[in-house]
């Protein structure tokens, strides 16, 4: 289930078929239904104090019993505690109330698909973020209450604005990353099988449902979704936000490892005729070089003829390494 479906789930739009549709999600699963609630508490949260108590929550209960009474016939034969039925009309009473919100503080969804170019996105407290490919964000369309709450699904960079009296956080692939400011990456793709942090500078905590770590400068965060663990080390992928720096470095790396990285940064198709390319080391690092460039200069390093055949794929042809090499 997208979150934009849940979005529009809690605001009341959509068919019938399609509120039912979400409901039947929720129910068939206790992990949706705690991604419901997360959705839902950012949503609600959303909206400052002053706007939660203008809401008319009276004439909400109203409408809530005006429905009940209708379906009273229904509700006397039914076997229900009073726990059960205060809990029946309280969710009415907010869902009411969550609308009212909603329209206060819409929620927003930016959405990033395949390109070159990271999708830049900028927040109303000045912070910014960078989305890569196949990745998205929701966020409201401004920061209100005492906590700055996103949900990201895919892959971003985060260069968050410091406020101490507001902590940022985003909710991402059943993990949920704190700070008050600081520059980190987040890799929760929902196919992957967890949650990167890494981090740029500041400290940036990292959270499970049962487990917390903090980390600092280049330090990197993992949340195995299989393990329900949480892990700390170094930074070992150097190359891990060149998508976004388009600054790349590599030490000892092998042309097939390079080519690998180009591919999916330049989003392009790069084959090598003779395998013994692949086999080849390369120490270089390139600042937002174009990628022509690069492959000019692997070519005269190696001695390959680089044929570009369209605009998006590339021929690499060559003697390349013996394999000691």
């Amino acid at each position: 289930m997208d979150y934009p479906q849940i979005i529009e789930y809690l605001n009341g739009h959509g068919s019938s078929d399609q509120q039912k549709a979400v409901e039947q999600w929720i129910q068939e699963d206790p992990k949706h239904q705690a991604v419901f609630e997360k959705v839902k508490k950012i949503w609600l949260d959303a909206a400052s104090e002053e706007e939660k108590e203008a809401i008319d929550v009276p004439k909400a209960w109203q409408n809530v019993a005006g429905h009940l009474q209708k379906e009273k016939s229904r509700i006397i034969y039914r076997k229900r505690s009073w726990a059960g039925l205060a809990a029946v009309l309280l969710l009415g009473v907010l869902t009411y109330v969550s609308r009212d919100l909603w329209m206060t503080n819409p929620m927003q969804t930016v959405v990033a698909e395949n390109g070159i170019r990271p999708t830049e996105v900028k927040l109303s407290d000045g912070s910014t973020v960078w989305l890569n490919q196949n990745s998205q964000l929701i966020f409201p369309k401004k920061f209100k209450g005492k906590e700055r709450k996103v949900i990201l699904e895919g892959e971003a960079y985060f260069d968050v604005q410091r406020n101490e009296e507001k902590a940022f956080k985003i909710s991402a692939n059943r993990t949920e990353i704190e700070v008050l400011g600081t520059s980190f990456d987040v890799m929760a793709y929902p196919d992957s099988i967890g949650v990167r942090v890494q981090v740029a500078s500041g400290r940036v905590g990292f959270y499970s449902a049962t487990d917390s770590i903090y980390l600092v400068k280049d330090e990197e965060g993992f949340f195995d979704k299989t393990q329900n663990t949480l892990s700390k080390t170094e930074q070992r992928l150097k190359n891990k936000t060149s998508w976004k720096t388009k600054i790349l470095v590599f030490e000892d790396a092998s042309i097939k490892e390079v080519i690998t990285l180009l591919e999916q940064i330049y989003q392009v198709s790069i084959r090598m005729e003779n395998e013994n390319i692949g086999r080849c080391r390369f120490n270089s690092t390139f600042d937002k070089e174009d990628l022509n460039t690069i492959l000019e200069t692997i070519g005269t390093l190696f001695g390959l003829e680089v044929d570009q055949k369209t605009n998006n794929e590339y021929i690499l042809n060559g003697q390349g390494c013996p394999i000691n090499q």
